[in-house]
């Protein structure tokens, strides 16, 4: 394109600022976005949804299901967030040593929140787990880590003013 603000006007190559696609579904945006990240272009979007409507809200739910509640570690382990296959949960689950490594796991993370607080177990589970590195290298992936830091974010914030534990917490993402 030419930079028609340079005298004389220069050619150069187009850049990522020059383009914006205006659409007005969240889908479309979603369908746009990936179709993008296939073809190995990078974009970020203006999305107005509400953080507690992602799907990264839904999967950090899940992640503090798992937390208070061991039952809840096999829908943990296959969301998005930590992203196990279902066979290799199943594989998990068949194998006593590996299923009690991960019984201990959670129980680790349960103590160091009830210890230290929400946002330093979060942190020992992203650290662990290689989440942010793993997410951010999928389509959506850049976004997906915000929106992760964000929630760990007010998650951290709300349970410190209301003084609430992990049910509490929990108890307050089902209501928000």
């Amino acid at each position: 394109i030419e930079d028609e603000g340079k005298t004389p006007p220069v050619r150069r190559k187009i850049r990522p600022g020059d383009i914006a696609i205006l659409v007005t579904k969240n889908f479309q945006c979603d369908a746009l976005r990936e179709e993008l990240s296939l073809r190995g272009i990078p974009s970020v979007s203006n999305d107005t949804r509400n953080i507690y409507e992602t799907e990264e809200c839904r999967d950090l739910e899940r992640f503090i299901q798992a937390v208070c509640d061991h039952q809840f570690i096999p829908a943990a382990l296959v969301s998005p967030l930590i992203g196990v296959s279902p066979r290799e949960c199943e594989k998990l689950l068949a194998d006593d040593a590996a299923w009690n490594e991960v019984l201990a796991e959670f129980a680790s993370y349960a103590k160091i929140w009830d210890e230290e607080g929400f946002m330093r177990m979060f942190r020992e589970f992203l650290s662990r787990r290689g989440i942010l590195g793993r997410r951010v290298s999928l389509a959506g992936g850049v976004r997906a880590v915000t929106n992760i830091s964000h929630l760990a974010e007010c998650v951290h914030r709300v349970s410190m003013e209301k003084g609430l534990a992990r049910q509490g917490v929990l108890q307050w993402l089902a209501e928000t």
